[in-house]
């Protein structure tokens, strides 16, 4: 069962999840709408465009021979773990602030680096200037892991490009050991128990996933 864009309307009727989706025409989904389909195929030389506000949800493949941009506050959304990417997408964020804040970024794709400048990851278990451990580790111009945060310094929007990250991933979640913790450290500064139990985590898909759910599916770990 099958469907295809032709640029102006759908050959079988709009697509949902039982339907094989074909893009051989442009999509733009602020004009045409949002929509599902069981997989998904742009073709060579089409476009199709997922605006803010907007999403689309495929239930296994995606096949880009095209372009395929989802631009700030859209969602490119997977169902199936196993379903297989092909092709770059541009997946691009836009965040607000000023030129020294610092924000979390975590890549969707894969085979993007960090830019250069103020880059870190967080290291629970290397040791800081207070005596204990837990420290930023500087990340600039590094391959981005995937469910790894980063911080970057006046790295107010990013375009990410490349294949679109799908399935379970399992970030290392690790602690310290607990070293000079309930006395005060050489900067003064009390050494908790907690100080090296943070880890800084991040979305690894190309679309929003709920806090809440998360929080809720790994009972094993405190989040914020």
């Amino acid at each position: 069962n099958a469907t295809t864009w032709n640029g102006t309307v759908w050959s079988n009727g709009v697509p949902d999840a039982t339907k094989f989706a074909t893009i051989n025409g442009n999509y733009d989904t602020a004009s045409h709408g949002s929509f599902e389909c069981c997989s998904l195929l742009v073709n060579a030389t089409f476009t199709l465009n997922i605006q803010a506000n907007n999403y689309v949800e495929v239930t296994n493949d995606i096949t880009n021979n095209g372009t395929l941009n989802v631009m700030n506050n859209g969602s490119l959304v997977q169902i199936n773990d196993l379903g297989v990417n092909t092709g770059n997408i541009s997946y691009r964020r836009t965040t607000t602030g000023v030129p020294l804040d610092y924000v979390y970024w975590s890549s969707p794709v894969n085979g993007v680096n960090t830019p250069t400048g103020y880059i870190y990851t967080w290291n629970p278990d290397v040791l800081n200037p207070n005596g204990g451990q837990g420290n930023w580790v500087a990340a600039t111009n590094t391959l981005m892991q995937s469910g790894v945060g980063y911080i970057m310094r006046g790295v107010l929007s990013r375009n990410f490009i490349g294949v679109p990250r799908n399935g379970v991933y399992t970030p290392t979640i690790k602690r310290g050991s607990n070293i000079g913790a309930g006395s005060v450290g050489p900067n003064g500064i009390m050494r908790l128990d907690t100080d090296d139990n943070w880890n800084l985590l991040g979305n690894p898909y190309p679309s929003a996933i709920s806090i809440g759910s998360f929080l809720a599916a790994n009972t094993e770990i405190d989040g914020f």
